[in-house]
């Protein structure tokens, strides 16, 4: 069975799909309601999305590159056409334009919060 057939594919690729029908249906929420809570929510849970797709493209576009699968290349290249879809420039790569949106959506959570997701945290509880 090939990395492509197994359950953590399968898994991931679930949790990717549900995390994206979350976003789709909070945004509606949001935009109803134009409630803060939510919109942040919907953030959030978008920015878990773009990390859980930027994951396994990568897995993707490695194993089309290294071990030369071509069924990996066919996913490579599906993904590449949504994205493009989505509005990446042609010449972009996937990697580039999901780390633009989630730049961009840390900037959106920072104008609506003041809360800066890149700060490091202080861990120290002894303080």
């Amino acid at each position: 069975m090939s990395w492509l057939e197994s359950d953590l594919v399968k898994a991931e690729a679930d949790e990717c799909t549900f995390l994206r029908k979350l976003s789709e249906e909070l945004l509606v929420v949001a935009e109803e309601t134009e409630s803060e809570e939510i919109i942040i929510e919907y953030y959030h849970t978008l920015y878990a999305f773009l990390e859980k797709q930027e994951t396994i493209y990568l897995r993707i576009a490695l194993l089309a590159k290294e071990e030369k699968d071509e069924t990996a290349l066919r996913l490579q290249n599906r993904i590449i056409g949504e994205m493009i879809a989505q509005g990446m420039a042609p010449y972009d790569n996937v990697i580039s334009f999901l780390e633009k949106a989630k730049k961009d959506i840390r900037k959106d959570i920072v104008n609506i919060t003041g809360e800066d997701l890149d700060l490091p945290v202080d861990l120290d509880y002894n303080s």
